[in-house]
C-alpha cells in the first residue's frame, strides 16, 4: 500500500515538477526506501543510485540531502552484498561530513560508525576496531560515557576485540 502511494507521488512529481526538482528527488528517495521495506533491495539500490546521481547534479555533492542519499546508497550496496562498495561510499560520506559538519556532529559520528561495519564485513577487523575506537573517543567527549550510543560502541569494540586474529 505505501509503495503504491510512493510510486504515485514520484510519478506525479516527475510529471508536474520535473525529474530534477528537489521535491521530486525527495519522493524518489522515499520510493527507494519503500522498496527496501518490502525486501526488494536491488530495486532500492537502483533507485538510490539514480537519486544520488541526480542529487549531485542538481544540489551538488556537498549538499546535506546529497550526503544523506550517498549514505543511503552505501547502505543499499551492503544489502545487495557489495561490502567493498559500501565501504568505499561510507568512507567518502564520512570525509564529506567531517569537512561540512565537523568531526563531532552527530551525523558525522553515525557516518563513522557506518564506515566501520563494512570494514568488518570485508574482513578488516583491525580497521573496523580503529574506526570504532576513534568513534568511541569522540562519543565520550561529546556525549559522555553513559550515553546509550557510547555504551553500544564500547560493547561492539569488546565483541570485535575478541574476534581479532
Amino acid at each position: 500500500m505505501a509503495l503504491e502511494l510512493y510510486e504515485k507521488v514520484y510519478s506525479l512529481s516527475c510529471k508536474i515538477l520535473g525529474e530534477e526538482h528537489p521535491d521530486t528527488l525527495t519522493s524518489l528517495n522515499n520510493l527507494a526506501y519503500s522498496y527496501g521495506e518490502i525486501g526488494d533491495y536491488v530495486k532500492k539500490w537502483k533507485l538510490y543510485k539514480k537519486a544520488y546521481l541526480l542529487s549531485c547534479k542538481i544540489l551538488g555533492e556537498e549538499h546535506p540531502d546529497t550526503l544523506t542519499t550517498l549514505s543511503n546508497l552505501a547502505y543499499s550496496y551492503g544489502e545487495i552484498g557489495d561490502y567493498r562498495k559500501e565501504l568505499e561510499l561510507n568512507e567518502k560520506a564520512y570525509s564529506l561530513y567531517c569537512r561540512i559538519l565537523g568531526e563531532e556532529h552527530p551525523v558525522t559520528l553515525r557516518s563513522l560508525n557506518n564506515w566501520a561495519y563494512p570494514c568488518y564485513k570485508v574482513g578488516d577487523v583491525e580497521k573496523a576496531l580503529y574506526l570504532l575506537k576513534k568513534l568511541y573517543a569522540i562519543q565520550v567527549k561529546v556525549q559522555g560515557a553513559n550515553h546509550p550510543d557510547t555504551i553500544k560502541t564500547a560493547e561492539v569494540i569488546e565483541i570485535l576485540s575478541r574476534k581479532k586474529p
